[in-house]
């Protein structure tokens, strides 16, 4: 089997990286978030140097049932950083993904003039590391030995029942226009 980088950009793509996305961190418990697919595969054919998107297919059909992975990544000057991924497992292959997804987004970095790759962050290796990350973190570290900390995520809520709230608000829209792209 030889698998097939390929630049992705229609919208014809949406459901489709739905899917992969969702299967993939259903497979690590993360969570799940609902991205812009329509909007970003926009942003990424009209801006092909700030965002790329890059499909997984086992062969020359790329049909969005056919796209097995993906990954997308964004530029912000001086380094590209990978934002989301995703990935479907075969009974016919195990075959790892994601390092071809890795090695075509590092060659756009290069491309675009960027001086260093951020793959996201990996577990320490401490025994309250959850094991569903370990194996990300593994891999992660195939392609250097160098961690960097770039930065921590801080959430700031000064009105705790407001965001309570606006959460609940936003979680229902998503499901509601999840539905809605279901039926359609």
């Amino acid at each position: 089997m030889s698998l097939r980088p390929v630049v992705i950009t229609d919208p014809m793509y949406v459901g489709r990286l739905k899917e992969l996305q969702k299967e993939a961190l259903q497979r690590t418990g993360g969570y799940i978030p609902s991205e812009d697919w329509q909007g970003i595969l926009k942003m990424s054919h009209d801006n092909p140097n700030l965002s790329r998107i890059v499909g997984v297919f086992p062969d020359e059909n790329t049909a969005p049932e056919n796209m097995v992975a993906f990954s997308w990544s964004c530029n912000n000057g001086d380094n590209i950083e990978h934002y989301v991924a995703g990935s479907t497992r075969r009974n016919d292959a195990r075959i790892p993904y994601g390092h071809l997804l890795v090695w075509k987004m590092i060659r756009w970095s290069k491309s675009t003039g960027a001086e260093w790759f951020d793959m996201g962050g990996v577990t320490l290796g401490g025994e309250e590391d959850e094991a569903s990350l370990e194996g990300i973190s593994k891999f992660k570290r195939l392609f250097s030995r160098e961690v960097v900390e770039i930065g921590a995520e801080w959430v700031l809520e000064p009105a705790p029942v407001r965001a309570r709230i606006a959460n609940v608000v936003s979680n229902g829209a998503s499901y509601v226009r999840e539905l809605i792209s279901n039926r359609g």
